[in-house]
């Protein structure tokens, strides 16, 4: 309970500056910010979890923003589902805020990025884990992408963690 008020308070801070920036920046956002769903597939790299199921379904989504925490960066708030059995139960959310960075021109960028956040887990008991990811991906063109993820979380209660590998392929609003 106590990762799940640290984390609420790091999302609060994170939250109250960006929108502050994002006042300032209204006009920008409203015509640089972009958005994706993303569909795939989650390898966890737990006994447990692959016990259950070697491949999970994942899917996700993102909003990607021009403020930039590091140089040449944007920021992407993301939130990711992975389920083996169409979310009845031992489903993995993680939240993240990361960094982007691109190269090369639109529409056949490559980009990489890293972020943290939190991972909701509802494993018997549930609970609320520090995250971590980092990725690479390549635009198709100017929508569509395909993006690879690493994943990793701290141990919850019971010595499990939701770490592992996830591809996706994507389409951006």
């Amino acid at each position: 309970m106590k990762r799940f008020f640290v984390m609420g308070a790091a999302c609060a801070l994170v939250c109250a500056a960006t929108s502050a920036q994002a006042q300032r920046l209204d006009e920008r956002l409203e015509k640089e910010s972009q958005f994706s769903v993303r569909a795939g597939a989650f390898l966890p790299f737990e006994d447990v979890l692959t016990d259950v199921a070697d491949v999970w379904f994942g899917a996700g989504a993102d909003i990607e923003i021009p403020i930039h925490l590091f140089q040449n960066s944007v920021t992407v708030f993301s939130i990711d589902w992975f389920t083996h059995n169409s979310g009845s139960r031992d489903n993995i959310f993680p939240a993240m805020v990361s960094q982007r960075w691109y190269s090369g021109p639109l529409g056949q960028r490559t980009y990489f990025q890293v972020g943290i956040g939190a991972a909701f887990v509802d494993f018997v008991p549930s609970d609320t884990l520090f995250a971590a990811r980092g990725g690479i991906g390549m635009e198709i063109n100017d929508m569509a992408f395909v993006e690879a993820n690493f994943y990793w979380t701290e141990e919850d209660d019971n010595g499990i963690t939701a770490s592992g590998i996830a591809a996706f392929v994507g389409v951006r609003f």
